[in-house]
């Protein structure tokens, strides 16, 4: 396939059509003692999700990682992107489907920690988050794209709030002007509803290109550095996973 055909050519005129949405979502990270049974979980769970439940968009399954900094993580850990209109979309559409229910059984059975399957996730966010997707970006329920999970550790909770303003800047301008960019996930750690100590400090995001080349030209690009620079004076540590199969479905319906 030519780059074109492969979703890395630059986007023209879109600029307009961005706008951030606040969603809910799971960004998953799992201790698995089998990695490759908790993938087919929910790879068959994901399907279903997007299918049943009217009011989740996205899920992007992004396994293990496959570079960047991956032995800053347990070689065991599985990670997700699951995406709801809202919070009350996963309190009842979500919690209530049956099959979930199912899934969530045998996902904990796969754990490596057996008397407290909860320490399982670890690591993991669930709360609200803003999301950039470009217009099109999937024009089929389950597509194959190149992720990266950015964690950075801000200096004071000043900065992580500044990291977000600026983030949103910059994930347009990668989104309009760059190859193969189709979609832009952030989120803030002491935004989590789960139980336990907020962490300030923590801000995240999740960037999807339509392949690695379009990430080899991603690298190479101005506002890559300016970012670099900019996070370099609001972190003091700063952690980036690759994910080079990520399995993304996407609802036909929803481009946004």
């Amino acid at each position: 396939l030519s780059r074109a055909a492969m979703g890395c050519t630059t986007s023209k005129g879109i600029s307009a059509k961005l706008q951030f949405k606040e969603e809910f979502g799971v960004l998953g990270c799992f201790s698995s003692a089998d990695p490759e049974k908790t993938i087919k979980l929910n790879l068959a769970d994901a399907e279903i999700q997007i299918k049943e439940e009217p009011r989740a968009p996205r899920y992007a399954l992004m396994k293990l990682p496959t570079g960047g900094d991956k032995e800053t993580v347990d070689n065991n850990k599985v990670f997700w992107l699951a995406s709801f209109e809202s919070k009350e979309a996963y309190d009842t559409d979500h919690k209530a489907r049956e099959s979930n229910k199912i899934y969530t059984g045998e996902l904990f059975s796969t754990g490596t920690n057996k008397e407290n399957p909860m320490m399982n996730l670890a690591g993991s966010y669930m709360g609200p988050m803003w999301h950039l997707e470009k217009p099109g970006a999937a024009s089929t329920l389950l597509s194959t794209t190149f992720t990266t999970l950015t964690t950075i550790k801000s200096t004071d909770a000043k900065s992580a709030e500044d990291a977000i303003e600026f983030l949103k800047m910059y994930a347009g301008t990668q989104l309009t002007e760059e190859k193969g960019a189709l979609r832009f996930t952030i989120l803030r750690a002491i935004d989590g509803v789960m139980p336990g100590p907020k962490d300030e400090l923590t801000v995240q995001w999740v960037e999807a290109w339509g392949d690695k080349s379009c990430y080899d030209d991603h690298v190479q690009a101005k506002h890559v550095k300016e970012m670099k620079d900019k996070m370099a004076k609001l972190a003091k540590e700063h952690r980036v996973l690759e994910f080079g199969d990520t399995q993304h479905f996407m609802k036909l319906n929803k481009h946004c």
